[in-house]
C-alpha cells in the first residue's frame, strides 16, 4: 500500500539491478516472506565495494543475532567479486557496546568500561534491592511479593523496556502520576541505576540509552559518520525506540541508510520492539531538503508457493498493518497447508518422527530441511526427541545448551554438592555424579551410600572417603568448598585437576564429546569472567540453571556439518527457511500465548497509546498471529500443524483457533496408519515382519513366510533373531563365583533350597529387589541394634518408648513409597515392636547385639551375624529376627542351617567365650539354642510359631549340609531343585525345570 511522505516503486526480481545502484538517501526495502529483503541488502553492499568503490570499513550492516550477522557476513562474501576486504556485519548490541568502548571515556567521562549484566543476574540485582529497600512506596498488593522472584523478573523487564524506550526516571515520574502501581518504579529506577554504577556493571537496555546519549553528542557522531558512510539495516520492523533513535542520529550527517522491514513478520514487541518505526521511517530519516523518501516494494517471493501463503495471510485477514508490502507474488512451485490432532503427546511425537524418517527416505529431503517449530521447548520436544532417536534420526537435542551437556553438568554438580549447606541441597547433584559416568555405580549402592549419608547429616566426604575405594579425591573436594567459590574459570581447573576420574573419561574415544564439550565450558567460564571478573563457579553454575542466561560459546561442543532435523522455537525460526515446516504443540493456551498481557505492571502500557487491558491483549493476539504467519512462510512446499487434545495430565485443551483458519475441514483428526503400507527402512521391515508371524489373523502361508524371512536374514541391516530385544546370547556356565565370594548361613540356604535360583538371584542379579519388605527388615534391625546397645551402657534392658523414639528417628531414612504407603509400614512396625517388648524381649540386657562371627568348615571361611545374644542359665540363647508374617515350620527350624551355623560359630567365637566364662566364674558351659523369633505373628493364627527352636541333634547334618552347599557353589553345580518354593520363585521363567523356562535354552 502507498504512504504518505514515501516515493514508493514495486519491484520484480528483473527490476532490482537498477534499484540497487540507487544507493544514495534514506530507502525503506518492505517485502513479504522469501521475497528477498535481506538478498537485496547484499547486493547493494558489493555494489557499493565493487561497482562505486567504497572501502568495506565504510559500510555498517546491522542485524540481530548473531546468527543473521554471520550470515549476513557469508552472503556478502560471496557476493563480492574481490572479497579481500571483509564487511563487518554486527548486532544492533555489539555495536553498542562497540560505541561506548571506543567513546565513553570522552562522552561520558567513563574510566573503566562497565561489564554488562545477563537477565538472571538483572534479577538478582532487582531482588536484591527490592528486599533492602523500603515498601511504603508500592501498592499494598505488591508488598507481599517484593521478596518473589517472579515480582523480581517483572520489575527488571520492566525497567529493561524502559530504557530500551528512553525513558528517564523523571519522565517515568510524570507517566506514572495517575498509576498507583507505577508510583514506586521512579525512585526504583533510580536506586537500580546508582547500584549498576557502583558495581561497575551495565545491563542491555542501558546499553542502548546511554549509547544514544554518546550519539546526541555531535562531535561523536561526526566521527562515526567518517567511518561509516552507509548504513545497511536488516528487519527494521524488530527495532526499539533507543535503536530507532540510535540509527537516526548516525545517519544525520550522511543520510544513506537502507532499512528493510516486514511487519507482518513484527514478532518481538514482549522484547520491547516497536512496530510503529517502519510507520515513521520516512519522517524520522526525511531528507533536510524535504525530498520524499523512497520506498522499494519487492512484489514476488521466491521461497513460498501460493497454497502456503494464501492459508498465511488468511491468518491474518482483519490486522491492518500500515507499511506492509502488500499483494505479494507466490513462487511458482506446488505447496500444501495440513493439520492433525492427536490424542495423546506420544501420539503427535510419534507421527512426526515416523513422518520425518519417511520424508528422508522415500523423498530424499535432507533432514537439515525439514523442522519442528514449538511455542515452548518446555513441553513436547523432550518427547519428540525420544521418538526420533528410537528411529536413530539425526537432530537437535531439546538440551542443546552447554550448561545442560552431561559434561558440563558434572562440573556444575561437584561445585554445587561442594556449596550445599544442607542435606537437600546435595541430594540431587550427589545422586547424578555418583550414578553418571565418572563413578557409575549402581542404583542399590547409591541408595546404601545415600542413607548413610542421611544418617551422618550430609557428610557425603565422609561417606564417599570410606565407603568408596576410588572417593578420597571426590571427598577432598567436598572438604574444601573454597575452590567452588573461586572465579569460574579457576574453580573449573582446580577441579580438573584434582578428580582423577576425568581423565580416563576425557581420553575414551567414545566420549570424545564429553572432551570437547569441556574444552568448550572453560573457554565460556573465560568469557564470562572477563564480563564479571568476580563471577564463581557456584553462581554461574546457578545462572546457567536459567532459559536465557547462555549465549553460544564460540568453540562448538556438537559434531559440525551433520544433517540433522531442526527442533526449534517458533521465534528462533525467523530468518531462516525449509522444504517442510511442522508446527507442533499447537494448543490453546500454549499457542496462541496470551499470557503476557497479564503482566502485573502491564510494561506494555509503556507504549500504547490506548491503555486499557482489552487493546493489549488484542495486541497480543495479533503479534501472536504474526508468529504463525512467520513460522509458516518458512516452509517452501509444505507446513504440517499438529495438536494434541489431552496432554500427560489428561488435561483436554482445544486445538489452537489457527488451525481451523488454515485447513478444512475445521475439525482435523489424526492421519490414518499405514495399513498393509510398505517399510521404508529395515528396522520397520523388521517390526512389520514379526507382527505378521503373530498376528493370528494372517494366513498360515503368509506367517510362514515372514518366519522364513527373518530366519533367513536376507537382508544386511536385519537383525537374527537372536539379537532380539531381551534375547541374550549364550553365555559360559562356569566362572561365575567370584574369587572373594563370601560363604554364609543365608547363602547356603538359598542354595540348599535350589542351585538355579541362588546363581540367577545372587551371582547374576536378576531377581527384581524386595523392595519396601527388605527396607522394613533393615529398619527394624536397627531400631533393636541401636535401643539394645543404648540399654547395654546403662547395664539395663531396652523398653518399648526407647524403640518407639528410635522408630520415628529412623524412619525417614528409609523408602517405603508414597501416598499412604509409608504411614501403613509404620504402623506395622510399632505392631511388631510392642508385640516383641510385651511378650518376648527377656528382662535382662543382652550380651552382645549385632554379633559378627567366622568359622572354618573343611578349609573355607564363613561368615554371619547373630541379631542377638543373652545369657540362660547354662549358656547363652543366640536370637535371630524374623520380620514377616511367613514363620517356616517348625520341622524346617529345627533343621536351620542358619541356626546351626550360629551354634558352630559360636562355640568358637573368642568374644562370646570370654563373656560366658567370666559369668560363671572361669567355667565355659557350652550349652547354646539358637531361635527364630517373629515378632509380628502373635495375635494371628501363627502365634505358636513365634519362637521357633533349633534341634541340637542336628548339629552334625548342619555341618554336612554347609559343606556341600560350599561345594556345590564351587563346583558351579547350578541344577534346578523343584518344589513348593517355585510358586514364589521370580526366576521362573528361566528355569528349565518349566515350560516357560525351557523356551529360554537351545537344546
Amino acid at each position: 500500500m502507498a504512504m504518505t511522505n514515501f516515493d514508493e516503486q514495486r519491484l520484480g526480481p528483473d527490476q532490482w539491478s537498477d534499484a540497487v545502484a540507487e544507493t544514495d538517501g534514506p530507502q525503506l526495502v518492505v517485502a513479504g516472506p522469501g521475497a528477498g529483503k535481506t538478498e537485496f541488502l547484499v547486493r547493494r553492499a558489493a555494489h557499493l565495494v565493487d561497482e562505486a568503490g567504497h572501502p568495506p570499513a565504510a559500510l555498517l550492516p546491522l542485524t540481530f543475532s548473531r546468527r543473521a550477522a554471520a550470515d549476513c557476513r557469508e552472503r556478502i562474501g560471496r557476493a563480492l567479486r574481490n572479497p579481500a576486504g571483509t564487511i563487518g556485519a554486527s548486532t544492533f548490541h555489539s555495536f553498542f557496546y562497540r560505541v561506548l568502548e571506543a567513546h565513553a571515556p570522552e562522552a561520558l567521562g567513563w574510566t573503566d568500561l562497565p561489564s554488562i549484566l545477563t537477565g538472571p543476574e538483572q534479577i538478582n540485582l532487582v531482588s536484591s534491592l527490592l528486599a533492602d529497600g523500603p515498601d511504603a512506596d508500592w501498592p499494598k498488593t505488591f508488598r507481599a511479593l517484593l521478596g518473589t522472584r517472579t515480582f523480581a523478573a517483572e520489575v527488571a523487564d520492566f525497567i529493561l523496556r524502559a530504557n530500551e524506550r528512553l525513558i528517564s526516571p523523571d519522565e517515568l515520574q510524570a507517566l506514572s502520576a495517575d498509576r498507583a502501581d507505577w508510583r514506586a518504579l521512579p525512585e526504583f529506577l533510580r536506586r537500580y541505576r546508582r547500584a549498576l554504577a557502583d558495581k561497575g556493571r551495565i545491563d542491555y537496555g542501558t546499553l542502548q540509552a546511554k549509547t544514544v546519549e554518546i550519539l546526541e553528542n555531535e562531535t561523536v557522531r561526526e566521527k562515526l559518520a567518517d567511518q561509516y558512510r552507509y548504513l545497511l539495516v536488516d528487519e527494521y520492523q524488530d527495532t526499539t525506540a533507543a535503536q530507532a533513535r540510535l540509527l537516526v542520529l548516525l545517519n544525520q550527517a550522511r543520510g544513506n541508510i537502507t532499512a528493510s522491514a516486514d511487519p507482518y513478520q513484527s514478532i518481538y514487541g514482549f522484547r520491547g520492539a516497536d512496530l510503529r518505526n517502519v510507520v515513521r521511517f520516512a519522517d524520522d530519516f526525511r531528507p533536510p531538503a524535504g525530498d520524499p523518501v523512497r520506498r522499494w516494494v519487492l512484489d514476488t517471493s521466491f521461497r513460498t508457493p501460493a497454497a502456503i501463503l494464501e492459508a498465511a495471510v488468511g491468518l491474518t485477514a482483519g490486522i491492518d498493518l500500515p507499511g506492509a508490502a502488500g499483494p505479494v507474488k507466490p513462487a511458482d512451485h506446488p505447496g500444501r497447508v495440513e493439520a492433525y490432532v492427536f490424542d495423546h503427546p506420544s501420539q503427535e511425537s510419534e507421527w512426526i518422527a515416523g513422518e520425518a524418517l519417511r520424508l528422508h527416505l522415500e523423498e530424499q529431503i535432507p533432514y537439515s530441511r525439514m523442522a519442528v517449530l514449538v511455542r515452548t521447548k518446555q513441553r513436547l520436544l523432550v518427547e519428540l526427541s525420544r521418538a526420533l532417536e528410537r528411529r536413530s534420526v539425526p537432530h537437535d537435542r531439546p538440551d542443546v545448551r552447554l550448561a545442560n551437556h552431561p559434561a558440563a553438568r558434572i562440573i556444575f554438580d561437584l561445585a554445587q554438592a561442594t556449596a550445599a549447606v544442607n542435606p537437600t541441597e546435595a541430594a540431587a547433584p550427589m545422586r547424578r555424579l555418583l550414578l553418571g559416568k565418572l563413578f557409575r555405580i549402581g542404583i542399590g549402592e547409591y541408595r546404601r551410600l545415600e542413607r548413610r549419608a542421611l544418617a551422618e547429616n550430609g557428610n557425603w566426604a565422609e561417606v564417599v572417603r570410606d565407603e568408596m575405594p576410588s572417593g578420597g579425591a571426590l571427598a577432598r573436594l567436598l572438604e574444601d568448598s573454597g575452590w567452588a567459590n573461586r572465579p569460574a574459570a579457576s574453580g573449573f581447573w582446580h577441579a580438573w585437576t584434582e578428580l582423577p576420574q576425568f581423565v580416563p573419561l576425557a581420553l575414551d574415544s567414545r566420549q570424545g564429546e564429553y572432551r570437547t564439550a569441556w574444552a568448550s565450558l572453560s573457554q565460556t567460564l573465560h568469557r564470562a569472567m572477563e564480563r564479571n571478573p568476580r563471577l564463581t563457579l557456584t553462581e554461574y553454575a546457578r545462572l546457567a540453571d536459567s532459559d536465557d542466561f547462555e549465549a553460544t560459546p564460540l568453540l562448538d561442543y556438537r559434531p559440525d556439518g551433520r544433517d540433522q532435523l531442526v527442533l526449534t522455537t517458533l521465534h528462533q525460526s525467523k530468518g531462516l527457511d525449509f522444504e517442510v515446516v511442522f508446527i507442533a504443540d499447537a494448543v490453546e493456551g500454549v499457542f496462541p500465548d496470551l499470557r503476557r498481557h497479564q503482566s502485573l505492571l502491564q510494561v506494555e502500557r509503556l507504549h500504547l497509546e490506548q491503555s486499557d487491558r482489552e487493546t493489549a491483549a488484542l495486541l497480543r493476539l495479533q503479534e501472536e498471529t504474526r508468529l504463525a504467519y512467520t513460522a509458516m512462510t518458512r516452509a517452501r512446499t509444505r507446513v504440517v500443524f499438529t495438536a494434541t487434545k489431552a496432554g500427560d495430565d489428561l488435561e483436554q485443551r482445544p486445538p489452537s483457533r489457527f488451525l481451523n483458519k488454515v485447513v478444512h475441514p475445521a475439525q482435523p483428526s489424526a492421519p490414518d496408519e499405514p495399513g498393509d503400507g510398505q517399510p521404508v527402512t529395515p528396522q520397520q521391515a523388521e517390526t512389520w515382519l514379526r507382527a505378521a508371524l503373530s498376528d493370528p489373523r494372517r494366513p498360515a502361508p503368509r506367517k510362514l513366510a515372514a518366519a522364513f524371512v527373518l530366519a533367513a536374514n536376507p537382508h544386511p541391516d536385519l537383525r537374527r533373531p537372536d539379537q532380539f530385544a531381551m534375547v541374550r546370547p549364550p553365555g559360559p556356565d562356569r566362572g561365575l563365583v567370584p574369587e572373594e565370594f563370601t560363604f554364609s548361613p543365608t547363602n547356603a540356604e538359598s542354595y540348599d533350597a535350589c542351585p538355579r535360583r541362588f546363581v540367577m538371584e545372587r551371582l547374576l542379579k536378576m531377581s527384581p529387589s524386595k523392595g519396601q519388605y527388605a527396607e522394613f527388615g533393615s529398619l527394624i534391625h536397627k531400631v533393636l541394634e541401636r535401643a539394645d546397645r543404648r540399654a547395654m551402657a546403662e547395664s539395663r534392658a531396652s523398653t518399648l518408648p526407647e524403640a518407639m523414639n528410635l522408630l520415628e528417628e529412623h524412619f525417614p531414612e528409609y523408602d517405603f513409597g508414597s501416598g499412604s504407603w509409608p504411614e501403613a509400614w509404620k504402623k506395622r512396625a510399632r505392631t511388631l515392636l510392642e508385640n516383641y517388648y510385651e511378650h518376648m524381649a527377656p528382662p535382662d540386657p543382652p550380651l552382645l547385639v549385632e554379633h559378627k562371627v567366622e568359622t572354618e568348615l573343611a578349609g573355607i571361611r564363613w561368615r554371619g551375624r547373630i541379631d542377638r545374644i543373652h545369657r540362660t542359665p547354662n549358656g547363652a540363647a543366640l536370637i535371630d529376627y524374623k520380620t514377616t508374617k511367613n514363620p517356616p515350620s517348625k520341622k524346617e527350624a529345627a533343621a536351620s542351617l542358619q541356626l546351626g551355623f550360629y551354634r558352630l560359630a559360636a562355640r568358637r567365637d573368642p568374644t562370646l567365650t570370654e563373656l560366658l566364662s567370666q559369668a560363671s566364674g572361669g567355667i565355659f558351659k557350652p550349652e547354646l539354642s539358637a531361635t527364630l523369633w517373629h515378632p509380628l505373628t502373635f495375635g494371628d493364627r501363627n502365634e505358636r510359631l513365634a519362637v521357633l527352636e533349633f534341634d541340637p541333634g542336628q548339629d552334625d547334618e548342619v555341618r554336612q549340609n554347609l559343606e556341600e552347599a560350599a561345594a556345590g557353589v564351587l563346583a558351579e553345580d547350578w541344577g534346578p531343585q523343584p518344589g513348593t518354593h517355585c510358586g514364589r520363585c521370580d526366576v521362573r521363567i528361566t528355569c528349565p525345570a518349566w515350560p516357560q523356562g525351557k523356551e529360554a535354552y537351545s537344546p
